[in-house]
């Protein structure tokens, strides 16, 4: 019975504070662990616990982050980085980074070999900030180590958003960059071509990908005078008197009441239309739509782009 009270406090003060659970004893760490053989707790790390069905309502990010505040409790002196800084930082990224994994970072080389689940790397004199409650890598080194990580159509939304919420400039990534050892052109690649103007991480991955496919950069959410008002497009390219635009569709436009008012879809395709007419009286000389499934298949865009006449001159990358 004192087990089942200590327990039901372990997981209140967790939630209150917007984290997951632990044992402290071992006696709740034995409860907890046959609490998730039973299926009412999911073991998420190692002593690291949450209800399954409060789990099972988080998104990626707010698990890593709910992941690392209880680390943090245990292991006071962690610095998180890599994509557990992301998500702390709120940076716009995909969610297909997280993959169970923790980056802690280390001042030592020797203690920075990597074992199971935790990701050690390497970085001497770091200056941790505290962020959604942990500490962590400040936003120009999450950036750098990011873009020194994973592809560069995964960084590009990192890169634009931080531009976007004004957290970082280009020009206090490149000073960051001053202190590595590593070769930094991911990271300067990714400055080149950060937009402050990408709407949100959705249309920085797509042009990511296109930047990636060797096309021409876009001219971002360009707007132009219509019958009734002005409309912005996504992307847009002026090449040999043609006019192209290229619009990114969020499947939840056409899915979720939420993003379309309540509604119908037929209306909200026939908006769509209408919409698409006026900018090609106002100017417009082809229109291209494309998905998330587009774009992480690639061929499907590539295609579209080819056939519009959008310039691959290549080697951007």
């Amino acid at each position: 019975m004192r087990t089942n009270a200590t327990i039901r406090r372990l997981i209140a003060e967790s939630e209150r504070d917007r984290r997951c659970c632990h044992g402290e004893t071992r006696a709740d760490r034995r409860a907890l662990r046959r609490r998730a053989v039973a299926g009412e707790l999911k073991r998420v790390y190692c002593n690291t616990y949450m209800t399954t069905c409060r789990w099972n309502e988080l998104t990626p990010p707010q698990r890593v982050l709910y992941t690392a505040r209880s680390l943090g409790v245990r292991h006071r002196t962690w610095v998180f980085g890599g994509h557990v800084a992301v998500a702390a930082h709120g940076l716009e990224h995909p969610w297909n980074i997280h993959d169970g994994t923790i980056v802690i970072m280390v001042g030592s080389a020797s203690g920075a070999c990597s074992s199971g689940r935790l990701r050690r790397v390497y970085a001497p004199n770091v200056a941790p900030c505290i962020r959604s409650g942990i500490r962590v890598t400040g936003v120009e080194r999450t950036l750098i180590d990011c873009a020194l990580t994973y592809p560069f159509a995964q960084t590009l939304p990192m890169f634009d958003s931080a531009l976007r919420k004004g957290l970082t400039e280009s020009r206090a990534i490149l000073a960051a960059c001053g202190v590595m050892t590593r070769d930094v052109g991911p990271v300067l690649s990714a400055v080149a071509h950060a937009d402050a103007r990408s709407e949100n991480g959705g249309e920085s991955e797509c042009r990511g990908v296109m930047l990636e496919e060797g096309f021409a950069p876009p001219e971002l959410q360009v707007a132009f005078d219509c019958e009734t008002g002005t409309r912005r497009v996504d992307y847009l390219w002026r090449c040999d008197g043609a006019v192209i635009a290229l619009e990114f569709d969020g499947t939840r436009k056409y899915v979720d009441p939420a993003m379309t008012g309540g509604d119908a879809i037929r209306q909200v395709v026939a908006d769509e239309r209408a919409r698409e007419d006026q900018l090609l009286r106002a100017g417009v000389t082809a229109i291209i739509r494309t998905d998330w499934d587009e774009v992480r298949a690639r061929a499907p865009l590539v295609r579209k782009l080819l056939d519009a006449g959008v310039p691959r001159p290549g080697g951007l990358l």
